[in-house]
């Protein structure tokens, strides 16, 4: 195992974004999304790396996918590069990384700042 290159393997997963928490304003990576579930380095500095999908019927995984062979082709160091989707375990909150939750807060609360009327407090309109 070689520590520093299973760091730089990690480190570009999270250049890699999950698409939908792009679309809602709430970017997050992968690792912090908690959708990353294994990082195996063998001896030949080959790479395998496990992924989830927020949900079974996910559209956008061969996009994470992708995302994820690219930034992992370019580590010096590595070698081959595999990542495989993990559809038995289902993806919950509880997954995220405690920074991808602070994240998640964060973006929250700055949205809820911005609302014109606080968030649980807007009434329907009368017809």
């Amino acid at each position: 195992m070689n520590p520093a290159l299973e760091h730089d393997a990690w480190s570009a997963l999270e250049r890699v974004y999950d698409p939908c928490s792009v679309a809602t304003r709430s970017p997050l990576n992968i690792v912090d999304m908690g959708l990353v579930r294994t990082v195996d380095l063998d001896e030949d500095r080959n790479v395998t790396v496990s992924i989830c999908p927020t949900s079974p019927s996910c559209m956008l995984m061969a996009s994470i996918t992708e995302g994820a062979e690219n930034e992992l082709a370019a580590v010096e160091g590595l070698g081959a590069v595999t990542v495989t989707i993990d559809a038995a375990f289902f993806w919950t909150p509880e997954a995220m990384t405690a920074k991808g939750t602070a994240e998640l807060d964060r973006h929250r609360a700055e949205r809820s700042a911005e609302a014109p009327v606080p968030l649980g407090l807007a009434k329907p309109a009368v017809r």
